[in-house]
């Protein structure tokens, strides 16, 4: 492979929150595959990723999929979110990684996150609970 140099211009803030430096990681191996054709299966592309950080193997193959252990392993599940869109708000507050665990009490579940993703969406936000906004809400609210 040929000397590569490289310019990122990032538009999404540090801190957001939105795996953006996971997904340039995971992007860069796969252009990097598809630009040099070194046959790069996706497995060896996910171990690859897998050693750079904790979710940045999620972006590998842009697909849903159930995540767990540190976000690097998966499990493919039949998820379409095509007639959906996200609305994103950034308000004007950091909150780093530290503080956003710092605040995170594990507690048991009455039901697998796995299986409640197949439940209707509209029903999602009775039973799916984010566990870092007890506590940010909390210390960040105005």
């Amino acid at each position: 492979m040929p000397p590569v140099k490289i310019h990122l211009h990032k538009n999404i803030p540090i801190g957001a929150g939105l795996g953006g430096g996971s997904a340039d990681a995971a992007f860069f191996i796969k252009l990097m595959n598809d630009k040099f054709g070194p046959g790069i299966t996706i497995d060896q592309q996910l171990n690859y990723a897998r050693k750079l950080g904790a979710d940045c193997a999620f972006f590998i193959e842009n697909k849903p999929v159930f995540a767990f252990e540190k976000g690097d392993e998966f499990e493919t599940i039949k998820l379409d979110l095509s007639g959906y869109s996200i609305a994103l708000v950034m308000p004007d507050v950091h909150i780093s990684t530290s503080e956003a665990y710092s605040g995170v009490k594990p507690t048991p579940v009455k039901q697998s996150l796995f299986d409640l993703i197949y439940e209707p969406i509209g029903e999602w936000k009775k039973f799916i609970k984010n566990d870092f906004e007890t506590n940010i809400f909390k210390n960040h609210r105005r």
